[in-house]
């Protein structure tokens, strides 16, 4: 939301307008999903009226009138009906602009987020390098974090730790003692919630306060984000892509998070399921997860398994395909 705003004083500074108008116009939500070959409707309302039927826009981030049409000042909302091509950037900021006098005077600016109706979060590298990516969920906690980074540092590896913005209020300092030590930090949403029940305001402000948390530590823009539960639908997926954050989600659970699981059911899991380029789900708080984890890595390290942050899996220039598998381009189908 600060950057929201941040965002709105630059663009005041940067259209023209001699005044502020005494009519005021907004958008109603912090973000729009659209679907590829689909239609979408942008709703905005007024929030002080002139005395005469306005002229209302919205343009794209190059300046371009998405839609335009007149607002009776007797209305109370509105709202723009554009349709989504897949020549659409994946997100870009939007802005509401009254046409006043031959002046464009900006009211409000909203995200803008396209995507294709079905396509998963990156579930696994299509390689033959023996790389993996360990990835820690800290939903339920840090756990023992300072002998969980003790033994990541014994082991040698780096991992990827997706984070609840929530710890970060309350245990910031290990949170940046993680990223101190070398790990990569992500988002995992700031209270955990349900995105499939979520509204577009609460999606908005999971993802972007976590990120804000996490860019304060890290001096960095989060690149990753990992829905709560792993459930998510497209409005969350669209939302964190249109923000800079690509979905990562797992090839497979070690199950080390379970109450209920034995060492040797999750070390089985780890043997049976690894293969080249997998993302493999872990937790901060298992109780089985730092002995597994020494006896685990050295035996893939002996089979010539290299483990890696999701950054380092992940090839440059790699194609996310819609079923979770990221290949090079030229062996992208």
């Amino acid at each position: 939301m600060c950057k929201r705003i941040l965002w709105l004083a630059l663009l005041m500074l940067v259209l023209p307008a001699t005044s502020l108008a005494a009519e005021n116009y907004a958008f109603c939500e912090p973000a729009y999903v659209g679907l590829y070959g689909r239609e979408l409707d942008l709703s905005f309302k007024c929030i002080r009226a002139g005395s005469d039927a306005d002229i209302l826009l919205v343009l794209d981030e190059n300046g371009e009138v998405l839609c335009q049409r007149k607002f009776d000042s007797q209305q109370k909302n509105g709202v723009f009906r554009i349709g989504i091509t897949e020549e659409m950037p994946q997100g870009q900021t939007i802005r509401l602009v009254l046409e006043k006098n031959g002046e464009h005077i900006l009211q409000d600016e909203s995200i803008l987020a396209a995507d294709a109706a079905k396509r998963d979060g990156l579930r696994i590298v299509a390689t033959d390098e023996k790389k993996i990516a360990i990835t820690f969920d800290t939903a339920g906690g840090l756990g023992k974090i300072p002998v969980l980074l003790d033994t990541l540092d014994t082991l040698d590896i780096k991992c990827t730790f997706f984070i609840q913005g929530e710890l970060i209020l309350k245990h910031r300092e290990w949170v940046s003692e993680i990223y101190a030590r070398g790990h990569e930090l992500a988002n995992h949403s700031m209270l955990h919630p349900d995105m499939r029940e979520a509204s577009i305001q609460t999606i908005y402000r999971e993802i972007t306060r976590c990120n804000e948390l996490l860019e304060g530590i890290t001096g960095q823009p989060v690149a990753y984000y990992r829905p709560p539960s792993g459930y998510y639908t497209y409005r969350d997926r669209a939302i964190g892509r249109a923000l800079g954050c690509e979905m990562i989600l797992w090839t497979f659970d070690s199950l080390d998070g379970f109450y209920e699981s034995t060492r040797e059911q999750v070390m089985n899991v780890l043997r049976k399921k690894t293969e080249p380029g997998s993302i493999i789900l872990m937790h901060t708080y298992g109780r089985h997860t730092i002995s597994t984890l020494l006896e685990y890595v050295p035996e893939l390290q002996s089979q010539g398994y290299e483990f890696v942050t999701v950054t380092e899996l992940m090839p440059k220039g790699g194609v996310l395909d819609g079923d979770g598998v990221m290949r090079l381009p030229n062996n992208a189908e």
